[in-house]
């Protein structure tokens, strides 16, 4: 379990290609900077929990979800005044949507079941943690500074929620050339396709492998890691050795001639830069072609059925009923 935090208005980091000869250009976007949070769940059996999410506001109002199809689409929505978590949203959700949700999986609460989270306040005090021991629910916290590499929603799930989040609203303001302006009633139209497309089965079990716990090995994390070094190290490697692999066989082709130690630096650095161009758009291609593979996939799962119902947290008079 972890939080997503959204400002509804704002694109996510993207790249652009613009002419060297005038001045660039920023991206356009709304700007609306109200701030939504969204509470992920997933499993080791590869499914997620509801969705539940947070607007910002005194009390939720029915105009911001009228996208929302409760027969297809199950999701949990409150307000807070933040838009944040606190602690009587934490315990609405653990008992709301966690218990209500994994009892089946856990034999109707007959066993044990582990919510791994981090140690933010609303999710350790305790009311909290006095609700879980009661309902059989083991409390894991990560240590400090550790869910980027532990947390397998950080690890394989926000990431593309975030982009695939950004794609849609970029979508949104080209089609409306920007004169309709991003509110919270446009957000679940935009977020819901992003969600379900970046929590699929695949990136959940993912998640769960890169971090080491399914299957169970610890070693995994350092092996990501190690992965990472040894990448930079080989292309490190790999430009020095281009360089002087180059400079070796000028060196053999010029032997003798009469040109000159300045000219033979250019073309050695002219040819050093096609190489390097050379393997940068190889790499390219490599990874067009990777991403060619993987939309063919998904689009041949994109005619499986969702099957949801539709819920909603209610918190002390900061959820409203929605029909």
């Amino acid at each position: 379990m972890d939080e997503k935090g959204f400002l509804i208005g704002v694109l996510n980091k993207a790249r652009r290609v613009y002419s060297s000869t005038n001045k660039p250009k920023g991206a356009g976007q709304d700007g609306n900077r109200s701030w939504i949070t969204v509470i992920a769940v997933i499993c080791q059996d590869g499914t997620s929990l509801p969705p539940s999410i947070i607007y910002q506001g005194m009390n939720l109002q029915d105009s911001w979800l009228e996208d929302w199809q409760p027969e297809d689409q199950e999701a949990w929505f409150t307000a807070t005044p933040t838009g944040w978590t606190n602690d009587e949203v934490g315990l609405s959700w653990l008992t709301k949507v966690f218990d209500q949700s994994t009892k089946k999986k856990a034999r109707n609460g007959r066993d044990w079941r582990l919510l791994l989270i981090d140690g933010y306040g609303s999710h350790l005090n305790i009311p909290f943690i006095k609700y879980a021991l009661d309902h059989k629910i083991i409390l894991a916290a990560y240590p400090p500074h550790s869910t980027h590499r532990l947390q397998p929603l950080d690890v394989s799930l926000f990431s593309p929620l975030s982009v695939y989040y950004s794609q849609n609203l970029n979508t949104h303001l080209y089609l409306t050339q920007g004169l309709s302006g991003i509110t919270k009633r446009d957000f679940f139209r935009l977020f819901w396709p992003a969600y379900i497309h970046a929590f699929s089965e695949r990136n959940v079990l993912s998640g769960w492998r890169k971090v080491g716990l399914l299957p169970f090995d610890p070693q995994e994390v350092l092996r990501q890691l190690l992965k990472r070094l040894d990448v930079r190290k080989l292309h490190g490697v790999a430009d020095s050795s281009s360089r002087g692999l180059i400079n070796s066989l000028l060196s053999q082709a010029f032997a003798g001639s009469d040109i000159t130690l300045e000219s033979r630096r250019k073309i050695s650095s002219t040819i050093h830069q096609l190489s390097t161009q050379n393997a940068i758009l190889n790499a390219e291609i490599s990874g067009l072609r990777g991403a060619v593979g993987l939309e063919k996939k998904k689009r041949k799962r994109a005619g499986a059925d969702r099957t949801t119902g539709a819920a909603e947290i209610t918190c002390g008079g900061e959820g409203e009923k929605v029909t």
